[in-house]
C-alpha cells in the first residue's frame, strides 16, 4: 500500500512539473515578441555606452574643477603626486612623481591619464610625502579623503548645469 502511495505522488509531483513547465512555455512564447522589442539594438546600446562615457568625464571634469578650486581656495595649492603609476594604456607602473597643475583642466587631464596603484597609494607614509615636497601642512588626499570630498561635491553639485554642459 505504501508503495502504491508513493508511486502515486510520484505521479502527481511529475504530471504538477509538466503541468509547469507547459504553462511556463506558453507564458515564455507569448512575452517573447514583447521583450524582444522593449531590448535595445546595437545602435542604441552603442549610443548608451557614448552617452554614459560623456556623462562621466563630464561628472570628473566638474569634480576636477570643485577639488582644484577647493585646494586653491584661500592661497593654498594642489600637487598630484603618482607612485607605482602607468599612463594611459601603459602597463608599466613603475612611474613616480608629482605636478602641480597649473588649471582645472589640467588637473582633470591628469586624473583620467594616470593610473596608480592602489596598495602603493595606501602605503605611503604622509609624513615623508609632505617631508619630500617642504610642505609640512598638506593635507594629503588617500581614497578614503577623496570619498569625502566627492560626496560633499555631489550634495552641492548642480546636475542641471552639468546636463546643460552635455548639449
Amino acid at each position: 500500500m505504501e508503495k502504491d502511495h508513493r508511486k502515486t505522488l510520484g505521479y502527481q509531483k511529475n504530471h504538477a512539473q509538466k503541468e509547469y513547465e507547459k504553462k511556463n512555455l506558453a507564458i515564455k512564447s507569448w512575452y517573447k515578441p514583447i521583450i524582444e522589442s522593449l531590448e535595445a539594438s546595437p545602435e542604441d546600446r552603442k549610443l548608451l555606452d557614448d552617452l554614459r562615457k560623456k556623462c562621466s568625464r563630464a561628472i570628473w571634469q566638474a569634480f576636477s574643477h570643485y577639488l582644484y578650486g577647493m585646494a586653491n581656495s584661500k592661497g593654498g595649492c594642489l600637487t598630484y603626486c603618482w607612485a607605482k603609476a602607468s599612463f594611459g594604456a601603459s602597463m608599466n607602473f613603475e612611474n613616480y612623481g608629482a605636478h602641480a597643475p597649473s588649471s582645472p583642466e589640467e588637473l582633470y587631464a591628469m586624473m583620467s591619464v594616470i593610473e596608480h596603484s592602489h596598495w602603493v597609494v595606501q602605503a605611503i607614509k604622509e609624513n615623508y610625502l609632505r617631508q619630500a615636497h617642504d610642505a609640512s601642512d598638506a593635507l594629503i588626499l588617500k581614497s578614503d579623503e577623496l570619498t569625502k570630498i566627492a560626496e560633499e561635491f555631489f550634495n552641492n553639485v548642480n546636475l542641471k548645469s552639468i546636463s546643460n554642459a552635455l548639449v
